[in-house]
């Protein structure tokens, strides 16, 4: 075959060919994602909606009753569900396997936004979010103090050390659990509002009023032009405790003025606290920290650490504990399989050598694991694949089928070489003879695992990866047998060359091998010849 012949010719052409793959799959295995699984896209679309104060009765009747008739019309929905709970409903609809999530996302957001009149109009703004593996959070901090407060690390932690985490690579959002939020409250006096006629809606009304920044136009000077803001937020309790407010005159008098502090008082407090987060018993506050859809699990959790660890230094009266790492559970389990395919490695290779009797050989034969594995990766990573169980499952499967090709290929050069014939002539001659046949053998083991990888569902994008995976490895060994085998085989064996050894172990192996093979030719040739009896008992 013309690849064979040239690979024999130019031997520097081709070993340049191999070694720019294996160092290109190299490069490429180093930007591979490391992911527990692979990226599946689950059609799963929630819609929630908060409503504070109401019941589920209320929630079920005026929240999510209409908001499932109004997505019910969507396409391509294969179930509507609902639940409905003390201040928030949430609707969850499930698409059909293959259903843009984007242009399903879109088309939900636009019914609920046509159904937003018929809602209460003090219910929170509906949130729409399409199910992501990818958002599960995969570190959880835990922060404790024994110097500071509560409060005072509720708010450093807000201020501080949120701020600071959101900046590593890779970090999509990082949700703050537990602890005491601030929370300024206007405490007002029953009593003295019936005295002025006033209402707690329409002192609320006041203060939102007064608490706010405006745009107040643009100013030129000179070619440069100035946008303008007028600044009226709250900076401070004494500000608000001291603010005067303007009210209509119930008597239809001049307006009422009236100082806050009139009504009622001002209390710099903590928020009603609705959740408590406890670390190893202690009462702390969480940090969850959820990463992009694109980043390394493993490289996102690095950062934090890094990041939490300098904290560590700069904040000795602050402690930090993970209880929560996936890119522990990530490395574990990869390391499990790494350990496997090790292990098959070299037990292949001993497996070889047992069999071939020849270093030369073995080596040459066991040269087709590593290039084939490694060029490997240059496809995963072009085809965004990652890092994952499935993955390094398929090439710990697929070790012991790298080197079939090789095997029989170069199980003929020897038969050419013990013929006599020269090293580079056994070589074509040897990869010729039998290329159909390994052709044919490569290309089963193909269509055996390609079809896995279209499988429909949510099981077909797990083993995606799996299969694709089994199929490139299988056929960069296909290649390697026609270029890389022959060609060190008409370089490194020379004429004569014996594939059997005949010392010590090897005799030994041989005297069992030829038993076995005695033994299985008389088996054969009764069952050639009691036929009708070896289909009954098969």
């Amino acid at each position: 075959m013309w690849l064979t012949r040239i690979s024999i010719q130019r031997p520097v052409f081709i070993t340049m060919v191999v070694a720019a793959l294996v160092v290109l799959g190299w490069r490429a295995r180093s930007r591979l994602n490391v992911e527990l699984t692979p990226k599946v896209d689950i059609p799963i679309v929630t819609v929630s909606v908060a409503y504070p104060g109401a019941g589920p009765q209320e929630i079920e009747t005026l929240v999510t009753k209409p908001i499932e008739e109004a997505v019910a019309s969507v396409s391509r929905i294969k179930t509507l569900s609902s639940f409905s709970q003390e201040g928030i409903s949430v609707v969850i609809l499930e698409f059909q396997i293959g259903t843009d999530l984007d242009v399903a996302v879109a088309d939900v957001r636009e019914k609920v936004d046509a159904a937003r009149g018929r809602l209460p109009r003090d219910v929170f703004p509906p949130v729409i979010s399409k199910f992501d593996i990818a958002s599960i959070p995969i570190l959880f901090v835990g922060v404790t103090s024994s110097r500071l407060s509560l409060r005072e690390l509720s708010d450093w932690v807000d201020n501080v050390l949120k701020d600071r985490i959101s900046q590593v690579e890779g970090v999509a959002s990082v949700t703050v659990t537990g602890g005491e939020a601030r929370e300024v409250q206007v405490r007002l006096d029953k009593r003295r509002l019936e005295a002025y006629g006033l209402t707690v809606s329409a002192v609320a009304q006041a203060l939102r009023a007064q608490n706010l920044n405006l745009p107040s136009g643009r100013v030129k000077e000179g070619r440069t032009e100035y946008s303008v803001r007028v600044l009226g937020e709250f900076q401070s309790v004494e500000e608000i405790h001291d603010l005067w407010l303007s009210f209509p005159n119930p008597e239809g008098g001049p307006p009422l003025r009236l100082r806050l502090v009139d009504l009622g008082e001002v209390v710099d407090a903590s928020a009603e606290r609705v959740e408590i987060t406890r670390v190893n018993g202690r009462e702390s506050i969480g940090l969850l920290i959820q990463k992009t859809s694109d980043a390394n699990t493993v490289k996102v959790a690095e950062g934090v650490r890094r990041e939490v660890a300098r904290f560590q230094r700069a904040h000795p009266e602050v402690e930090f504990s993970f209880s929560q790492d996936a890119s522990k559970m990530v490395l574990a389990a990869l390391e499990d399989i790494n350990v496997s395919l090790v292990l098959a490695i070299i037990i292949v290779v001993f497996v070889v050598f047992l069999f071939l009797h020849n270093l030369r050989g073995t080596f040459i034969v066991s040269l087709a694991i590593p290039t084939s594995l490694i060029s490997t990766f240059l496809l995963m990573y072009f085809a965004g694949f990652t890092l994952n169980q499935m993955t390094m499952l398929a090439l710990s499967l697929v070790v012991g089928i790298l080197v079939d090709d090789s095997i029989v290929v170069l199980e003929n050069i020897f038969r050419h070489l013990q013929r006599g014939e020269a090293p580079r002539e056994a070589a074509f001659n040897g990869r010729t003879e039998i290329g159909l046949a390994a052709i044919t053998i490569t290309m089963t083991d193909v269509v055996v695992f390609v079809p896995i990888a279209f499988m429909g569902g949510i099981v077909g994008q797990f083993f995606r990866e799996f299969g694709l995976t089994v199929a490139t490895a299988t056929l960069f060994s296909l290649f390697v047998s026609f270029t890389f085998t022959p060609m060190l085989a008409a370089r490194w064996f020379r004429r004569g060359e014996e594939l059997e050894a005949r010392t010590g172990l090897f005799r030994s192996f041989d005297a069992f091998y030829h038993a076995l093979d005695t033994g299985y030719r008389r088996l054969l040739a009764w069952a050639l010849g009691h036929r009708f009896l070896t289909v009954a008992i098969g």
